[in-house]
Parts: structure tokens; sequence; C-alpha cells
């Protein structure tokens, strides 16, 4: 079983394999600031230009890209 800080990880940017991750602690265990904290980290991720796209082409027949966002 792995571990999981969900203190540390609350509003924090996490690139996983190929997706932008942001944990968000169950809100009954909300204690002050983290409701802030998470309104400023999606706030801050809206005002990048952040996109990530996945070809899924590839499991499909043909060479037509198929781009997901």
């Amino acid at each position: 079983k792995t571990e999981i800080d969900m203190d540390a990880l609350h509003g924090e940017e996490l690139l996983g394999a190929g997706w932008l991750v942001v944990p968000v602690k169950n809100p009954t265990d909300w204690t002050d600031g983290d409701a802030d904290r998470l309104v400023a980290a999606l706030g801050e991720l809206r005002s990048t230009d952040f996109r990530r796209e996945s070809d899924l082409g590839r499991f499909i027949a043909g060479d037509e890209p198929y781009l997901v966002r």
C-alpha cells in the first residue's frame, strides 16, 4: 500500500503519465486555509496556457491521428 500525504498534496500540481493532476482532500477533512489553497492553485492553473493532448490514433486502424485533450 502506498502512503499518501494529502495534507502535502492538496492543491499541488502533479504531472502524471500524460496528464496533470491536482489532488484534492476530502472536504470533510479540510482545515483552515485548504479552500483558499485550492482556489489559488486552480486559479493559477487556469491563468496558464497549459494544454495536454494524447494521440490515441495508434489504437485504431489507419494513419490518421486521433487527438484527445
